[in-house]
């Protein structure tokens, strides 16, 4: 559907009717003809050079061309603008925090996938975590990792393509080899104080008990 941004631009069409019905015509005074027996063509008519007046008419077609480039210039005042059907977006009033454990242990091939087949821990997060960021509809999530240290992996969004492609980058022990439960906590605890939802969420894949953190898990909790 076409919209005008400036619709009352179209009163400008009218401009050039009102031009030609309240101003006189232009006249101009020139020679239009040098004979050298001027003066008996004078006396002859009666009438004198000097008074002769005349004004060209436009035709038709610098008439239609003149309303033609009028008629564009206010349709481009009047800004046409294409606006489509609207489109409704869900937002939901969560914001989660999802911390996944890439500590040496997570490697260990102890989980078995849809077919039997047996996979590393690590592989089974990846395959739950993206049926659960397909469930995301508007929700705004973050991803932190962590080892020997909890690093931000992805900041708040809700675009689970770019959420997917940074899950299925992660690998064993790019965060070290340990395991810091009470940092991750703190990490995401601190990211959350950011956001202005009340509904806050943090969820903790882990295989494995603290063996790094500075903050004990059990306070970082608390908090």
């Amino acid at each position: 559907m076409i919209e005008f941004a400036h619709f009352y631009f179209i009163y400008l069409l009218v401009l050039p009717l009102f031009v030609y019905w309240s101003s006189p015509a232009y006249l101009s005074q020139r020679a239009a003809l040098k004979v050298p027996f001027i003066q008996k063509l004078m006396q002859a008519s009666g009438e004198s050079a000097a008074q002769k007046k005349a004004y060209s008419k436009a035709s038709k077609w610098q008439i239609f061309l003149a309303l033609l480039v009028w008629s564009l210039l206010i349709l481009a005042l009047m800004k046409p603008e294409f606006v489509g059907e609207p489109i409704s977006k869900t937002i939901s009033q969560r914001d989660i925090v999802v911390a996944i454990d890439l500590s040496d242990s997570m490697k260990t091939k102890d989980m078995r996938d849809a077919n039997g087949s047996k996979i590393s821990r690590l592989n089974a997060v990846k395959s739950v975590m993206g049926k659960f960021l397909n469930d995301r509809k508007g929700e705004k999530i973050a991803l932190v990792v962590f080892g020997s240290s909890a690093f931000l992996q992805a900041p708040f969004t809700d675009d689970t393509q770019t959420l997917q492609s940074m899950l299925d980058q992660m690998q064993v022990s790019m965060a070290g080899p340990q395991t810091a439960i009470g940092d991750v906590i703190g990490l995401s605890v601190k990211l959350l104080n950011k956001v202005n939802t009340h509904d806050r969420l943090v969820i903790l894949l882990t295989d494995g008990t603290d063996t790094a953190s500075k903050i004990p898990p059990k306070k970082a909790a608390n908090l």
